[in-house]
């Protein structure tokens, strides 16, 4: 369970990154990029580490080219994301 303190540090990061995305919304278009990332978690067998940490990641690199097929501009991409651990 978290603590107070890693409760109110989450919170500030989160309204700084929130007053960011409200910043450059301000200046001009933004693009905001959900991504995930996907690990196996330090317990996991040998063959789950290989498969989901560089099998799994290899394929997602190579086969999701979002940003690129959509022609987004680096200076407006915001990429926004979460890691699970499997």
């Amino acid at each position: 369970m978290p603590s107070e303190d890693q409760g109110v540090s989450g919170r500030q990061k989160a309204e700084e990154e929130t007053q960011f995305v409200q910043e450059a919304m301000e200046k001009s278009v933004v693009y905001l990029l959900g991504e995930t990332q996907v690990v196996a978690e330090e317990k996991s067998s040998w063959f789950k580490k290989i498969i989901v940490n560089y099998i799994y990641d290899f394929l997602r690199k190579n086969f999701r080219q979002a940003e690129s097929l959509m022609a987004i501009p680096r200076t407006r991409l915001v990429r926004v994301g979460m890691t699970y651990d499997i």
